[in-house]
């Protein structure tokens, strides 16, 4: 049986020009897993009134971490792929797509119908399971695969919130935390409405401490963050008053997942931190809500507010450790009786 593993992150723009990043936000924002209001109401929304004030400054922001290889989500993800498929050893076929924007699902799915693929090891990158994220991307393939002549079995790999390598690097490249008067753990954002929407126990975000105790099974993302920063914290050994754990990125005026980063930071500064260092533990390598969002506008928010440090935590990109434990991760999911791989060590080299 021949199979293929399809890594898949959220997109970006094919340049920082307005035009392509005005494309990009239409596919992205008319999504429905990612703005669930009525269709019409998205399409005048979206087209009218958001894109084409929004367009503007992403393009600037994009510009702004724009490389010589082009965009970091970009050049990560395929990095990313392609040192994979080193270490599978040419076992499973391996490619990456973006949700949005290129390369696209709908391109790189036709390649593996056109190769013969009869089964699809879907892997969003995104630690926590969120149905605006790995959801959307789930529902996608669902969608183009139905499509082919012989439709294909794909399995998914939902969430790898407390994956030991990925908590690993995380501490690692965040080992100086110690030497901050206070850690931010700040997890993208999501209306309260699209996790409320998913529990039908109608339990979700009645409490301050709902999310807590939830197993990793369920599709709670709040949980799936809490789960996250705990792990990296009990890797750390911080004590409960050094961190706190906020979202960013909200978009609109409607109620998001709190406490918001910026409302955190100010509280902080207000309690005497003058020091604070930032993980994102929502991205496994850096990108625009990183190298933007983070370190430059919340910086000089932080110092504005009358901090006088703010650093960002790298995000996981292409560490050995973080990519040797993914690949076990896709080994141990491979049907049984097909994987002739052995898991890897860290110490492993190819």
């Amino acid at each position: 049986m021949k199979r293929a593993l399809l890594l898949v992150n959220l997109g970006t723009p094919d340049s920082p020009n307005k035009k392509d990043v005005k494309r990009y936000l239409n596919e992205f924002l008319l999504d429905p897993d990612v703005l669930d209001i009525p269709w019409a109401l998205r399409q005048i929304l979206v087209r009218r009134i958001i894109v084409p004030r929004r367009a503007p400054f992403s393009s600037k922001m994009y510009q702004g971490i724009w490389t010589d290889k082009g965009s970091p989500l970009m050049f990560h993800t395929q990095d990313l792929a392609e040192e994979m498929a080193k270490l599978l050893e040419g076992e499973i076929d391996v490619d990456f797509a973006m949700r949005y924007q290129n390369p696209s699902l709908k391109n790189v799915l036709s390649r593996f119908e056109k190769k013969g693929v009869e089964e699809i090891l879907l892997l969003p990158l995104f630690p926590q399971y969120a149905r605006a994220t790995s959801g959307s991307i789930i529902s996608r393939v669902a969608e183009l695969t139905s499509k082919w002549k012989k439709e294909p079995k794909v399995s998914v790999i939902k969430q790898f919130a407390t994956m030991p390598e990925m908590i690993e690097t995380f501490a690692k490249n965040g080992s100086e935390a110690h030497n901050y008067d206070h850690v931010l753990f700040s997890f993208h954002g999501l209306p309260q409405k699209n996790l409320i929407s998913q529990d039908p126990s109608k339990r979700c975000l009645a409490s301050p401490n709902c999310c807590e105790n939830r197993p990793l099974s369920d599709n709670c993302y709040r949980a799936h963050c809490l789960a996250t920063a705990n792990a990296i914290v009990k890797k750390l050994d911080l004590d409960s008053a050094k961190y706190t754990v906020c979202f960013q990125s909200r978009l609109g005026r409607k109620e998001w997942l709190k406490p918001y980063a910026l409302e955190t930071m100010e509280s902080l500064v207000k309690n005497g931190v003058k020091s604070l260092l930032v993980f994102s533990p929502s991205f496994v390598c850096d990108c625009l809500e990183t190298l933007h969002e983070i370190e430059i506008e919340f910086k000089e928010e932080f110092i504005k507010m009358g901090g006088t440090k703010l650093d960002l935590v790298p995000s996981l990109n292409l560490d050995p450790i973080w990519v040797k434990g993914l690949a076990n991760l896709v080994i141990k999911q491979l049907s049984p009786g097909q994987a002739s791989l052995r898991c890897l060590s860290h110490e492993s080299s190819h």
